[in-house]
């Protein structure tokens, strides 16, 4: 899987696997970086109390280190936060990225032979991302619903990405509220579950004698059924 294969992924929870490694400055040294490239995209999954609007903006060394960074904002305070940071870095025909998901808590590496320049790598990757994460999660969902407990208006999506990996977006009065996947490696299905903070509240192991739908719906119905008895 190429890096901006798996961008979408990561940020859609659809994986929580890494291979490879990949150290990075983590400061912008004003003489060595340059500023290259920055702008702004509408986010259709922001957190709870998270605006839609994101921006990046990128450094280059060189020709062949680029990183960039990508900013939430505050509903409340219109404060930015760092959100994500991207990494290219290629020497001798390899190229490696990072993507450090500071909003999930997690880094996902990975390093593969290319004939691109890490620039061409870098606007493929934000293209790919900005195209996944600016579509409506209502035009992917399979299974939408929605149902009112005490007055607040509760919206389930079910994304299946593919046939090994599905994700559930449960929103409460249209902010995420809770958030879940389920991935299929080998014999191995892995569920996490995720609150409005996006803080991991849940993980835990399937093996393959049920199918990944049927486990998908059974962990759904559960989290519904909890909320209506709330």
């Amino acid at each position: 899987m190429r890096f901006n294969q798996k961008i979408i992924i990561v940020f859609l929870l659809l994986s929580v696997f890494a291979v490879g490694t990949l150290q990075f400055v983590d400061t912008v040294e004003a003489a060595a970086w340059t500023k290259y490239n920055s702008g702004k995209f509408t986010n259709e999954y922001p957190a709870a109390g998270e605006k839609k609007i994101m921006t990046y903006q990128s450094y280059i060394k060189g020709t062949n280190q680029l990183y960039v960074n990508i900013y939430s904002y505050s509903k409340k305070t219109n404060k930015k936060k760092l959100d994500t940071r991207l990494t290219f870095n290629k020497k001798n025909g390899i190229m490696k990225t990072k993507m450090i998901d500071y909003s999930w808590n997690y880094t996902s590496p990975e390093q593969f032979k290319t004939s691109q320049s890490v620039k061409t790598a870098y606007k493929t990757s934000m293209n790919e991302l900005i195209k996944g994460l600016s579509v409506p999660l209502k035009s992917k969902a399979f299974n939408m619903k929605t149902f009112k407990v005490k007055k607040n208006t509760f919206k389930t999506y079910s994304v299946k990405n593919d046939d090994s990996f599905f994700s559930g977006f449960i929103y409460k009065n249209n902010e995420e509220y809770i958030t879940f996947s389920l991935y299929k490696e080998n014999n191995t299905i892995t569920y996490a579950k995720f609150n409005q903070k996006r803080v991991l509240t849940s993980e835990k192991n399937f093996n393959s004698t049920q199918t990944l739908s049927t486990i998908y719906k059974n962990e759904l119905d559960k989290i519904v059924n909890k909320i209506k008895l709330s």
